[in-house]
């Protein structure tokens, strides 16, 4: 079992929590997804059983943030 955690500061990305709650908490594909909050900090846990699976899980969650960051530098 692999497994990953990141941290995202809530005060570089104001309201993440509630754009990613939708996806949290469940099985995507075989990978586990939850979501956690700490003071200012928002952490996102990624647990999968191979490689593969947290190489995919980690690609979408990081399009997924990439794509976030871009709209709030537009808005």
């Amino acid at each position: 079992m692999y497994e990953v955690e990141l941290r995202i500061s809530e005060e570089e990305m104001p309201g993440i929590d509630a754009i990613l709650l939708p996806d949290m908490g469940t099985e995507v594909g075989r990978s586990k997804v939850s979501l956690r909050r700490d003071g200012e900090s928002i952490y996102v846990s990624l647990r999968c059983p191979d490689r593969s699976s947290l190489r995919a899980s980690l690609g979408m969650l990081t399009r997924l943030l990439i794509t976030v960051k871009r709209v709030y530098e537009e808005v």
